[in-house]
């Protein structure tokens, strides 16, 4: 029954997204294979775009997501044996999604997206989600999806580093680089600049996951920790119940608290492998010890079966992020390419046009629009039909045999992601009048212009 649910969401689903998954797909068959050449050259390249562009350590920011279990144990203390042996309790699945994001001067981490499967749990009954210390934002999977990115981009990225920029005294301009994850599409923005690690290259020379990430979690395990040690302090209460009240408002809280922990220079220490020019000779090379320390110490006060002789290898198990399987990767990519698909048919609630209020417009608009208007061969029942109809007659008609010639010359970028190049190419499509043939025109293109070898042979097999 299972596999008949897949079958038909992935018969569901259209050619567009077919082509994204396939290439996610085809990335996840060479993942193993981290690209240490482009590694090793993409440092040049990055200071080439900040001198060209005139960036400081302050302007230059990487931003970057990671799965975090914020309710699991060591599979050997007793929590987690107790958890496997009860029905229906599954707090050790329990993930969220962090967009996490800081400068190369390691003066600034912004607040951090927190996506959460459920956008108004309990724990969260009547709490103005905008107060919390991180942006709340939930979908079903609790995965950042395009739709998702762009949303933390235009509404929190944007605005928080216009006003860190105010802060320094600095020209608003910024850097902004990502990995080529398939939720991360080529935003455009004035004053951000936004570009791409190579793909294959972020385990060794992408910021964030050169140490940020892992100190984050090493502290959200302390402050959680902590968190039980003082309850068994002040309540006549056991571990276990602890562990039951533990909830995501708890969660919420120590993402914050560590977040709040992580210091400047490791920060800054962290972009030594992308810009090494940029890194101060300080650093925090033992603060990772220490902390690792503290949580082992305070494992041992709490006490119990894998408590007791709690070591570094129960860390680490702990900050492990689970990889996304085939399945995983067809389900995110159907919710994420949704949210462009149906953009366009999705209208809000339709406005009627009052005859009235079309009057008084018209009257206002003067006799040459007034002429436009009656003139007009399409509906105007309602706003929605007007805007359209004028829209679309004050639209400059192009030249189809040039727009046509600009979409056949379309090729992906080296560091483009391939749903950004889709969207590219739907863009260009717009003004071709292909009609019927648009969504075979784009598969055809992206046969010839793409950079993905697997894809074309995919894409030749269907």
């Amino acid at each position: 029954m299972c596999d008949n649910n897949k079958k038909q969401k992935r018969s569901a689903i259209s050619l567009e997204t077919k082509i994204i998954i396939l290439d996610c797909l085809a990335k996840g068959e060479r993942s193993t294979a981290i690209d240490e050449e482009a590694a090793r050259k993409y440092p040049e390249k990055l200071a080439k775009i900040i001198k060209d562009g005139g960036y400081c350590a302050h302007q230059i920011f990487n931003a970057d997501e990671t799965g975090l279990f914020w309710k699991k144990m060591p599979t050997r203390t007793y929590i987690a044996k107790s958890e496997k042996n009860a029905s229906g309790f599954k707090a050790a699945k329990d993930r969220v999604t962090l967009l996490l994001c800081s400068n190369a001067s390691g003066d600034r981490m912004l607040k951090p997206l927190l996506v959460n499967r459920s956008l108004k749990p309990r724990a969260l009954k009547g709490k103005d989600l905008n107060t919390l210390p991180v942006h709340w934002m939930a979908n079903k999977k609790a995965w950042v999806t395009t739709a998702i990115f762009t949303e933390w981009f235009n509404k929190c990225f944007v605005p928080e580093v216009e006003n860190y920029m105010k802060e320094m005294g600095l020209e608003f301009k910024i850097l902004l680089i990502l990995d080529n994850a398939p939720g991360h599409p080529n935003l455009e923005h004035p004053n951000i600049k936004v570009v791409f690690f190579p793909p294959n290259t972020t385990s060794l020379i992408q910021p964030l996951d050169q140490g940020i990430i892992s100190t984050f979690k090493k502290y959200y395990v302390k402050f959680t920790f902590q968190f039980i040690f003082d309850k068994l302090e002040s309540d006549t209460i056991t571990v276990t119940e602890v562990w039951k009240q533990f909830n995501i408002l708890n969660c919420v809280d120590h993402v914050a608290l560590a977040i709040a922990e992580i210091k400047s220079q490791t920060l800054n220490a962290c972009w030594k492998a992308a810009w090494p020019e940029c890194v101060s000779k300080k650093n925090e090379s033992n603060r990772t010890t220490i902390v690792t320390s503290d949580i082992i110490s305070i494992a041992k006060e709490i006490g119990g079966e894998g408590f007791d002789d709690f070591g570094e290898h129960d860390i680490e198990e702990l900050l492990v992020d689970e990889a996304l399987n085939d399945d995983d990767i067809l389900e995110s990519m159907v919710d994420t390419t949704k949210d462009f698909e149906t953009v366009d048919s999705e209208l809000e609630d339709v406005t009627p046009l009052d005859e009235k209020l079309l009057r008084e417009g018209l009257q206002l608009s003067g006799p040459n629009v007034q002429r436009i208007f009656f003139n007009l061969p399409d509906e105007k029942e309602n706003y929605e039909q007007t805007k359209m109809a004028l829209d679309k007659y004050f639209t400059p008609h192009k030249n189809v045999v040039t727009e046509r010639f600009k979409f056949r010359q379309r090729v992906q970028k080296d560091d483009e992601s391939i749903d950004n190049y889709l969207i590219s190419l739907r863009e260009l499509s717009k003004s071709c009048e292909f009609g019927n043939l648009e969504a075979d025109m784009i598969r055809d293109q992206i046969i010839e212009k793409c950079n993905n070898k697997k894809l074309k042979e995919k894409l030749l097999q269907q």
